[in-house]
């Protein structure tokens, strides 16, 4: 002998009616910061406006905000190549401040080197009794030994 359970079993006609109107829902968990929106959405839903068109907007934004997001991507990538080439032109730079800092070095002793011969050349040319030459600037030009020299107006004295 079986025995079947009772639970109370089913009349018909018994309870609540469906509605021709009535629309399928579903119970799910969101997060509470995502509450209101969807308060909205409802709301708008109930307003009359169509799922679609609320999607959309949901849509748009998502698609502007990639927008912007590739548009961020692309100023990044620019910008690095840009700071690489700065950084290339600044290395370009230093080396040739160095090499000018070089040159000038030469060049200011090219010159000291130029001027040291000037004073040499006017100075007087009359080796002294110690074999060093006389410092003195040379005023006249004197005949020695068959060469013409200049000397200082003391050794043009002594040398005539």
């Amino acid at each position: 002998m079986t025995i079947k359970p009772n639970w109370g079993g089913k009349r018909k006609g018994s309870g609540r009616k469906k509605g021709e109107s009535s629309k399928k829902t579903v119970v799910i968990r969101v997060d509470e910061s995502l509450l209101p929106f969807i308060k909205i959405l409802k709301e708008r839903l109930k307003a009359g406006q169509e799922i679609e068109s609320l999607l959309n907007v949901t849509n748009n934004q998502d698609v502007a905000l990639q927008a912007k997001t590739k548009e961020l991507e692309k100023f990044k990538e620019v910008n690095l190549d840009l700071v690489l080439q700065k950084d290339a032109e600044h290395s370009k730079v230093i080396a040739l401040q160095t090499k000018i800092r070089g040159l000038q070095s030469k060049n200011n002793d090219l010159k000291a080197h130029s001027e040291t011969l000037e004073h040499k050349e006017h100075d007087c040319m009359v080796l002294k009794k110690d074999g060093s030459r006389c410092t003195r600037p040379a005023k006249i030009k004197i005949n020695w030994h068959g060469v013409e020299i200049k000397a200082c107006l003391q050794h043009g004295k002594t040398q005539l």
